[in-house]
């Protein structure tokens, strides 16, 4: 439980008490189900570093989620936006919000509020069935499931009352969305450490060393000097004994002793980066680059590329 604030501490001791704990394979429910490390990671995203002594380098998130369940009710008359609002939670859901604002959680997913204003259904139908961009296509849905998702996005009026919800969406369940488990002051309702850099020694298949990856300034725990933060994009390793990692949501790159996990060296980046440095060199030179674009789960965004010079 958060030590932080006693609003954060009540407020996960509550909502633990409302959902359903279990072991790994617990299936999701409709009050919520607790899920942890959560839908992205532990070590999931960005991958891992490895050298040929048989050491493993990767990052970790300790982000928990919940995963909640929405029943669908057989036989239920429904018009074609409401109809089209439970083919939204099963198909566009993870991507778009619950309340069509859109998301950077995997990249920058447009809003689809008022989408009525920017696109007819013509193109909307055209775009659910190909794709675009990011976007996969969903030409398996039904036509009675795309015409209501088009009436649901554009708002129309269409009615349609010999269908029901679960003959446009056959299954007991729809998705409710991902959710972190996020106290009232927007961070994690757990206590740090948030993200780790860890060794396993493949060898011997054990943990070397961990450490705690990233820090959030704005706040002070007692006891706790840093944080970890949630992180997006892996390390590299070197011949000179060093791990190179940006990836934390405080914007900086980090240079780690690969022997022992001491952090020797750290800079700042213009925003988040949430990808995998890249190390080469130039007329003799030794470079280290990465991208710090941003742009996910409510970071800012830009288009630097930052190099430094060994």
């Amino acid at each position: 439980m958060p030590i932080r604030s006693q609003e954060a501490r009540q407020f996960a001791i509550d909502k633990l008490a409302q959902i359903q704990k279990g072991n790994q394979f617990q299936p999701p429910s409709e009050e919520g189900t607790l899920l942890f490390p959560g839908f992205d990671g532990g070590g999931e995203w960005g991958g891992a570093a490895a050298d040929p002594e048989g050491i493993m380098y990767i990052n970790s998130s300790e982000m928990p989620w919940i995963m909640t369940m929405n029943k669908v009710i057989k036989g239920q008359k429904e018009d074609m936006a409401t109809i089209g609002k439970n083919v939204y939670k099963a198909a566009c859901i993870s991507c778009h919000g619950a309340n069509l604002e859109g998301s950077n959680l995997y990249g920058n997913v447009p809003s689809l509020v008022n989408l009525k204003d920017r696109i007819d259904k013509p193109q909307l139908i055209k775009t659910l069935k190909n794709g675009k961009g990011v976007m996969p296509s969903f030409g398996t849905l039904s036509e009675n499931a795309l015409n209501a998702l088009s009436a649901y996005l554009l708002q129309t009026e269409e009615k349609d009352n010999n269908k029901d919800v679960a003959a446009t969406w056959p299954y007991p369940y729809t998705f409710g969305g991902y959710k972190r488990f996020i106290a009232p002051d927007g961070l994690a309702a757990i206590n740090p450490p948030w993200g780790q850099l860890s060794a396993i020694d493949l060898n011997l298949g054990e943990i070397k060393w961990q450490v705690t990856l990233g820090n959030v300034e704005s706040i002070k725990i007692a006891g706790i000097t840093q944080t970890g933060t949630e992180n997006y994009g892996g390390p590299i390793v070197t011949a000179g004994n060093l791990i190179f990692i940006a990836a934390t949501t405080d914007s900086k790159i980090r240079a780690f002793d690969k022997s022992t996990g001491k952090e020797l060296w750290s800079a700042k980046l213009p925003a988040p980066g949430f990808s995998t440095p890249a190390t080469f060199s130039k007329n003799g030179k030794q470079f280290i680059v990465t991208a710090a674009g941003g742009g996910k789960i409510g970071q800012r965004s830009s288009g630097y590329y930052v190099a430094y010079a060994l």
